[in-house]
């Protein structure tokens, strides 16, 4: 592999993390407005949202772990296989 793929490979997964992290933050923002201005309402409708928005915060945390971790999971019709990228970047 050329080594200008490998950059390309590395500035889509900066540029996901970011995008990743960014996002996890605007949501977890979401949350506590939401949470914050509904804190009159009902208390079991508060802890929906609550632990929704604690669903959401896990669902951010997997997603920025897996761009942190350099894994890359292939599926085909035939086979699944999990390979790292370092390994295939090691001269023989």
């Amino acid at each position: 592999m050329a080594p200008w793929q490998d950059l390309r490979s590395e500035r889509r997964r900066d540029a996901a993390l970011g995008v990743v992290t960014l996002g996890g933050l605007a949501m977890t923002l979401l949350v506590f407005v939401v949470t914050w201005l509904l804190r009159e309402a009902n208390a079991l409708y508060l802890f929906q949202i609550a632990i929704a928005g604690m669903i959401n915060i896990g669902i951010i945390f997997t997603g920025i772990l897996g761009l942190l971790i350099k894994r890359r999971l292939s599926v085909s019709k035939t086979e699944v296989s999990v390979s790292d990228f370092e390994d295939e970047n090691k001269p023989s």
